[in-house]
Parts: C-alpha cells; structure tokens; sequence
C-alpha cells in the first residue's frame, strides 16, 4: 500500500512471447524512420527500424497488412483488367472490371460476388474506367471512354442511358397511401420500369426504381403516376439516364457528378 491508503496499480498479466511487465515507449513527437546514421545515433524521436509498420506523417504510424488470401479469381481465359473500391451503402465493395468488358460486384467482407454488367458493356476494357460512390453511399457511378460511357449501379439495377434515372423525387407524399401504391410512367419508347413505395402515417415517403426499365431515347420524357384506392394528392418527377456522357475519370462533389 502507497502513502494514503491509495492501492498501487496491479502488475499487468504476462503475454506469451513477451518480457515479463514490459515498459512501453512512447513518442509523442515521433517524426519518422531515419536510417541515414548508426542505429544508436538516431534522435530519441526517431526510429530506424518499425518492422510491421510504414509511417505516414509526425506522431503518426499504420500497421502494414500483410498479404492476404485471394478475395477474387476470374474464371476461365478470363483476367482482371482492374479494381476499386468504394462503399455501397453500408458494404464495402470492389469493382472489378474483366478482361471481356464486364463488371463485377466483390464483397470484400465475405467475398459474395454479383455481376454489374454483361460482357462487352466496356468496350475498350484495356483503356480503363473511372468509378466513384455518391453522396451517402447509395450508389456507384462508372464512368468509360466511350459513347453512352456512363452508369449508376445500385447494388441491384445497372442504370445507363435509355434507362429511368435511378432518383425518383416524391414532390407531394399525398395521404392515405400504404406500400402497396402502384408506381407507373408514361411517355417515350420506354418500358419494364417497375417501383417499390415507403409511406409513413399513410404519405409517401420515398419511390425506389426496382427496375430501370431501357428502350428510351434522346428527348423523351416521362410522366409518373401514382395510384391506390383511399389515396389522393401523391406526385413525384423522374428522369431518364442522360446520352452522350463519357469519361475516363469521375468523381463527386455537393450532391454533383
């Protein structure tokens, strides 16, 4: 017992294959690595060596990972032309794109394995693509050097011109509605869009796209309808997928591709 009564901290408990009650140290103004001098020459506020470790910047180190097992093979003559990862939601991703022109969803979790797009999509795969995730992590955008090089993957639907846009805007979430409201468009060459509805206190609350739909074209627009006996007043607006968009590179700001 110390002076006071006060108890003395207990002895931490052994770790196999460390010394016996180690002492730590510490910098707290660690600069970096510096293995210009002798090892025994170095500033207190240095290291020479961190095995494990790659050093990022003052008082700042990263645990190197080591080499994992593999999280995705391409099957049969098929190679992987390149990756990048984003955040679908709340799953973290890899986007792979193959050799053929086709896109895959990676999850990098448990390794589950979804296609995004059917060969030849990327028509050129050697030239690459760009992808990023908009605001929120809702969806994917993929960007290519192509004609009509642009697309938003959902985790689900692949949308991409002559497609509904993937955003539905509830303009007036009416009353008296339940999820069982049926969503319609009209207008252009389009068709087999399909929508699922989220109410609360009998108002519209959101509209997801289930399915795209395709066969739209340059100009046209679409009209929704909303219907359900007992409900009134709903209204929402949507787009179809823009033309003409292509890229080698794409990012987001403010809600902004």
């Amino acid at each position: 017992m110390a002076d006071g009564g006060a108890q003395l901290p207990a002895k931490p408990p052994d770790t196999p294959g460390f010394p016996s009650n180690p002492y730590p140290l510490v910098f707290e103004g660690f600069k970096g690595l510096n293995t210009k001098p002798s090892r025994n020459a170095i500033d207190p506020d240095e290291m020479y060596i961190a095995d494990g470790w790659f050093p990022i910047g003052k008082s700042n180190l990263r645990l190197l990972p080591d080499v994992g097992t593999s999280l995705y093979t391409a099957s049969g003559t098929l190679t992987v032309v390149s990756y990048y990862f984003a955040n679908l939601n709340t799953v973290p991703i890899a986007v792979v794109l193959l050799s053929d022109g086709s896109l895959v969803q990676v999850n990098t979790t448990n390794g589950d394995t979804t296609s995004i797009a059917s060969a030849s999509t990327i028509s050129t795969p050697s030239n690459g693509i760009g992808v990023t995730q908009s605001s929120g992590n809702q969806f994917i955008i993929i960007v290519a050097p192509q004609t009509n090089g642009f697309w938003v993957w959902d985790g689900t639907s692949l949308f991409t011109a002559g497609t509904l846009s993937p955003v539905v805007t509830v303009t007036n979430g009416g009353s008296g509605y339940t999820s069982a409201a049926t969503v319609t468009v009209s207008g252009g060459s389009g068709s087999g869009a399909a929508f699922s509805v989220t109410t609360e206190n009998g108002v519209i609350t959101l509209i997801n796209v289930t399915n795209p739909g395709s066969g739209w074209t340059v100009g046209q627009t679409v009209t929704v309808s909303i219907t359900q006996v007992g409900g009134s007043s709903a209204t929402a607006i949507t787009t179809i997928m823009p033309f003409g968009v292509q890229g080698t590179v794409v990012e987001t700001f403010v809600n902004r591709t």
